[in-house]
């Protein structure tokens, strides 16, 4: 029986295990983070990987979607440099977006059999699956708004508040269609199936610090520590 939750990557899965020799569980730990936009993703992985390191002496190295996002655009024959030319056709062609997004997940699923780690992203822990430990931040627009517009990596931080609760809303809301319509999923279900679901808008170090036990749970209950 498959462990990722995404049907479309069964018959990938399969193939993996098969070729890489894998059993009841993989031979590295395998953490995913994911949550929509402005949910604290990337903030919190790198937390966890700090904590795992300087408390249990666990390395992992945190990969998030956007890693796989630039190797494919060099696969495309996009250099560094033409990295918004790609965005723009992923933005602007649904069929190449689709093939992209899928490619992605095979991605993110065989990096992670062949050699654990943390993966962050919307998808993340619904590819992962049963495969490892998974989180899913909640967070309300209106919360992620106010720390897109603290973010000095975020072209949005100078446009309104209410316009970014806007555009945080439509983004979220396309988004979800969209890979629900890629992956015949439904993500409200699958969240539902995740290790832990965790409201992001409390104290960050309370979060960080339940996300870092589940973890210790997982690890010692999997024989990684």
């Amino acid at each position: 029986m498959a462990k990722t939750l995404v049907p479309y990557l069964a018959p990938i899965e399969e193939e993996l295990v098969r070729k890489l020799g894998i059993r009841d569980k993989p031979f590295k730990p395998i953490i995913a983070i994911g949550g929509l936009s402005g949910s604290g993703k990337d903030t919190h992985a790198m937390l966890l990987r700090r904590k795992l390191e300087c408390r249990v002496g666990l390395r992992l190295k945190v990969t998030v979607a956007g890693h796989f996002v630039r190797r494919l655009a060099r696969m495309e024959g996009f250099s560094e440099k033409d990295l918004d030319q790609f965005m723009k056709k992923y933005e602007f062609s649904e069929d190449y977006a689709e093939r992209i997004d899928k490619r992605i997940e095979r991605e993110t699923l065989e990096n992670a059999l062949r050699n654990g780690g943390i993966y962050v992203g919307r998808m993340a822990p619904f590819t992962i699956g049963k495969w490892g430990f998974t989180v899913w931040l909640l967070v309300s627009p209106e919360v992620a708004a106010q720390r897109i517009a603290k973010s000095k990596r975020r072209p949005e931080r100078s446009l309104p508040l209410d316009l970014i609760v806007k555009k945080i809303v439509e983004r979220n809301n396309t988004d979800v269609k969209r890979l629900e319509r890629i992956y015949n999923i439904n993500i409200q279900k699958l969240i539902g199936e995740l290790n832990l679901v965790i409201n992001n808008e409390d104290d960050k170090e309370k979060v960080s610090e339940e996300i870092y036990r589940g973890c210790i749970k997982y690890l010692k209950d999997s024989g990684f520590i």
